[in-house]
């Protein structure tokens, strides 16, 4: 699917957006003497050969410099990135490259240095950058979700330049690689992903999440990331997108419920009723319940009642330390919404806002209606205030406290002046057979989902855990 003329303009000033920037003096300066005190210097640098004349010293003398370049945080790789041709950049010259992947080679160290280094390969991936070839001395192995091997897939990486960058290609050698697709196709790539990509988040992390569990360690970086970006987008520009985008979501669940196993009910089920919502002109919460994996990224917008809005700071971590979090990413506190929909049941789909527009509710019981747009995350664990339902044990499901809900990250809630929809009980039985069941299904695959981490649950009994780290 091409994007459409909203979503052109959205991938043209986002990537004129993130590339690099004038260097930072200081940033340069600062990069220049961590650099220099481990010992690479631009001459160390410079004595690269091209990647294709190297040997097993050249693979393990790279992967020794890109591990160093992982312990320095990407914000000073970026602010002493130079936004020049390889040609005009020396060795130990930050830069960031945006492209396409047009080739990839993995070179593999040997069993000693392996064993040394701790590290078994590198990734040697040649990106064609507007016509200017470059090649990327990237750590360990590309994403997995890089769809057609990598080929093909529109990436970046920030990283700082070695060998001789007058003799052609550039070369960059880069802690890490980012997927940033600027168009949406529903085979590989959704509308929401594509949004993101054209504005250089990196796409990759959200496949790498894990669902039913709290945001911790690798994943904090991608939630702020996210809610940064959020912040500066219009919720009524995101809403218009995703509501555009109906008639493809409409046509991706209608083709899954045709190739799905009529033995796959609960499958057909969620299909059918994600179809259906799609046709009518809005989204099912459905699929961000069941098939999270598949939603990543994913452009939503719904309507429903906020039952709970509060703030979360940002500016301290759990042990009241003071946080990077506003030097980083400009933000001191954030929203946590709890939003009920017409056809979530009780169940809430939590939304992570920056800020919350005037005379918008807030405490731990709210009735404010909503509308939001936002980019579905992941799962999150949380721990349920709500008691058990009698209703639940005649259909034999067993309740539990800990209940995994979809988080969305998006810009500020738009306040609606009634209610678009009023949740309804958990298991309407008089919903119609098809519905119940979906609902059972929802309420047996949480169930079981929360109940597999311990760690989550042992953090679930002390309380509901924010979803930001």
């Amino acid at each position: 699917m091409k994007p459409r003329p909203v979503l052109c303009l959205l991938v043209i000033l986002a990537c004129a957006a993130s590339g690099a920037s004038a260097a930072s003096p200081d940033g340069a300066a600062k990069l220049s003497e961590i650099l220099g005190l481990a010992d690479w210097s631009p001459e160390r640098l410079g004595r690269l050969p091209p990647a294709d004349r190297w040997d097993a010293a050249d693979v393990e003398e790279a992967v020794r410099f890109g591990q160093r370049l992982a312990r320095i945080d990407e914000a000073l790789l970026r602010s002493a990135a130079r936004d020049e041709p390889a040609a005009k950049l020396a060795p130990g010259d930050a830069c960031v490259v945006s492209g396409i992947i047009v080739e990839i080679e993995v070179r593999r160290l040997e069993e000693d240095a392996a064993r040394r280094l701790a590290a078994e390969q590198l990734s040697i991936v040649r990106i064609d950058s507007a016509g200017a070839e470059w090649v990327a001395i990237v750590l360990g192995a590309l994403p997995a979700c890089l769809p057609s091997a990598g080929i093909g897939a529109q990436v970046q990486v920030v990283g700082v330049v070695v060998g001789n960058p007058e003799s052609p290609p550039g070369m960059v050698v880069a802690p890490g690689l980012r997927w940033t697709p600027a168009e949406p196709n529903y085979r590989d790539v959704n509308l929401g992903e594509a949004i993101l990509g054209a504005a250089g988040y990196d796409v990759a992390v959200l496949h790498a999440l894990a669902d039913a569990r709290p945001i911790r360690g690798p994943e904090r970086a991608p939630f702020f990331d996210l809610l940064a970006f959020a912040r500066d987008q219009s919720t009524q520009s995101l809403r218009e997108q995703a509501l555009a985008n109906l008639p493809q979501i409409a046509a991706v669940w209608q083709n899954e419920l045709e190739q799905t196993p009529a033995a796959e009910r609960q499958r057909r089920l969620m299909a059918e009723r994600a179809s259906e919502a799609a046709q009518a002109g809005r989204f099912s919460v459905a699929p961000l319940f069941l098939d999270s994996a598949q939603q990543r990224g994913e452009l939503v917008t719904l309507d429903g009642v906020a039952r709970r809005a509060v703030r979360i700071e940002a500016g301290v971590d759990a042990e009241g330390r003071p946080s990077d979090v506003p030097k980083r990413w400009g933000l001191d506190h954030y929203y946590e919404i709890d939003l009920f929909t017409e056809d979530s049941e009780n169940l809430p789909i939590v939304v992570c806002v920056a800020s919350l527009p005037d005379g918008f509710a807030v405490g731990d019981d709210i009735s404010q209606p909503a509308r939001v747009a936002g980019f579905f995350f992941k799962r999150w664990l949380y721990q349920s205030r709500r008691p058990a339902d009698p209703r639940q044990s005649k259909l034999g499901l067993l309740h539990d406290p800990l209940q995994a809900a979809p988080l969305l990250i998006g810009p500020p809630p738009i306040m609606l002046q009634e209610a678009a929809s009023k949740p309804s009980g958990v298991l309407q039985l008089a919903a119609g057979g098809g519905f119940v069941l979906v609902l059972a299904a929802v309420w047996c695959y949480l169930w079981n989902a929360s109940r597999t981490p311990p760690r989550a649950a042992a953090m679930g009994r002390r309380g509901r855990q924010n979803p930001g780290p």
